[in-house]
């Protein structure tokens, strides 16, 4: 296990919040000062950043940069990968998952749609989930993007 981050808490008596991560572990980590557990980081959780047209878009909590979602709908899956410089999305590339069936045809459309269309939300729910260490709220969107 590492030692992430040492950094207080938003409320201000609780300034003795650590954050530890568990990289490609399943444990689900808790920092306990006192009564109250005040973090918790689980390494196999899939937070769900968007539902649209049937597809599921999320993170899987033991990733790594660049950064990424991964789209699933009907057993498939793909990936889209968000290329920043200077701070602006500069590109997104889209690719399989090893070992699933990639989107094809409509939902990978509707997928790249979402991704383009919602880009810079996913980063900065990527920046809150793994570097910020909060959670995200899972959006479903439900009329087509246009």
């Amino acid at each position: 296990m590492q030692l992430d981050a040492a950094r207080k808490s938003e409320d201000a008596s609780r300034t003795d919040e650590l954050t530890l991560l568990a990289p490609a572990s399943p444990a689900v980590v808790r920092v306990c000062f006192g009564e109250q557990p005040l973090s918790c980081y689980n390494a196999c959780a899939m937070p769900k950043l968007y539902e649209y047209m049937g597809i599921i878009v999320l993170f899987y909590s033991n990733e790594h940069e660049p950064i990424h979602v991964h789209g699933k709908c009907q057993g498939r899956e793909s990936r889209a990968e968000l290329i920043i410089r200077d701070g602006q999305i500069v590109d997104i590339i889209y690719s399989s998952v090893r070992g699933r069936e990639p989107l094809e045809g409509t939902q990978l459309q509707d997928f790249q749609t979402l991704v383009s269309h919602c880009g810079d939300k996913i980063v900065q729910k990527w920046i809150d989930y793994f570097v910020l260490h909060r959670a995200v709220q899972a959006e479903v969107i439900t009329r087509r993007i246009r």
